[in-house]
């Protein structure tokens, strides 16, 4: 088991900390990391796909390339002038406290949990919207890796792809998944989350509720449809909803979810 520190606090505290605690970075070591960077492309990849690469500790971007002005209309340089300033600015505010207080920790307590020899076989994606230069939003999906302190175990460098998705994705929530890279078969799911920056939107509506309740009695989803006269997809469909807002990964955990949080 790892013994590395755990991550007791948000991306924003983290920036924090590692900037007074003034880790040591090999910079030579972590651009020579960039060779993994084949690992990231994979179905679903752009081309056209932003590659970037973060200093934590200087809070700075050493890469982006210039295809960023496909998703957000700013230059690159923008972005290797004002670091992660630049970055705070065009993100979603919402999606970025999401992130902060979510998204990274989650990432960081996988990391803790894992050797740290074995950090850079995984890969974190998750999508987040930014607004563009001519003012509306884009979707990204962003999909990279960490390079991480050998005592501490926590982000030192972060690097990796990410591209436009706004045709493919319409809606609020945020999906973030972490996958172990298979170089000769397709990666390794290890887990996959679902955030709602809205809360509302993580709220049941009222046919799921009745869904929900109606599994929880043990009705299949057959009889559930035939109850409810609509067809079993939809059924399946209102169960999958339910389980992307509550986070959980099969109908057993869903019921407990619902009773422990007093939803039925």
């Amino acid at each position: 088991m790892s013994t590395y520190k755990k991550i007791s606090h948000s991306y924003e505290g983290y920036l924090r900390e590692i900037y007074y605690n003034k880790e040591d970075l090999d910079e030579q070591y972590a651009m020579g990391q960039l060779s993994k960077m084949r690992c990231l492309a994979g179905p679903g990849i752009s081309p056209l796909a932003s590659l970037y690469f973060i200093n934590y500790l200087k809070q700075e971007y050493i890469i982006f390339s210039d295809s960023i002005r496909q998703i957000s209309g700013y230059h690159s340089r923008e972005f290797l002038d004002g670091g992660l300033d630049m970055l705070r600015y065009v993100y979603n505010k919402d999606d970025f406290k999401t992130y902060s207080n979510e998204i990274f920790t989650r990432n960081c307590d996988f990391l803790a949990s894992v050797p740290q020899a074995e950090h850079q076989d995984y890969l974190f994606s998750y999508t987040f919207r930014v607004k563009s230069i001519e003012g509306g939003t884009q979707q990204i999906w962003q999909r990279g890796s960490y390079i991480t302190h050998t005592e501490t175990g926590l982000p030192l460098y972060s690097f990796g792809l990410c591209q436009n998705i706004t045709e493919l994705k319409t809606d609020s929530r945020m999906i973030h998944a972490i996958e172990k890279i298979n170089f000769n078969t397709p990666n390794l799911s290890i887990e996959t989350n679902y955030f709602f920056p809205n809360q509302e939107d993580k709220l049941f509506s009222k046919k799921e509720k009745e869904v929900l309740s109606l599994l929880s009695e043990g009705f299949s989803t057959k009889q559930i449809a035939d109850k409810m006269h609509v067809a079993d997809t939809t059924i399946i469909t209102h169960r999958k909803n339910m389980m992307e807002k509550s986070n959980t990964k099969n109908t057993a955990e869903l019921i407990s979810y619902s009773l422990l949080h007093r939803i039925i």
